[in-house]
């Protein structure tokens, strides 16, 4: 199973170059694991796919049905599930 997303950052600290990314993950951001997703390439020239991983997560807070906020060692994320 998988999830269609988007990630927002909230809090800057990441090296995410863009502030939202729309994507593909298998599994939700945990406690103590690093969270990474599939998205879009920046640069279609190369390649079609951009990876995305976050340092571990420290904190998971659910801010109603579809979507949860996250916290990194250095950033603050929102994933929106949408599909």
């Amino acid at each position: 199973m998988g999830y269609q997303v988007k990630l927002s950052r909230i809090k800057n600290g990441s090296a995410l170059r863009t502030d939202e990314v729309e994507g593909f993950t298998e599994r939700l951001p945990t406690v103590g694991k690093s969270f990474g997703m599939l998205g879009v390439a920046l640069d279609p020239n190369n390649g079609n796919m951009r990876v995305i991983t976050t340092s571990p997560v420290k904190k998971v807070e659910s801010l109603d049905h579809d979507a949860i906020q996250f916290e990194t060692q250095n950033s603050i994320y929102r994933l929106d599930v949408l599909e």
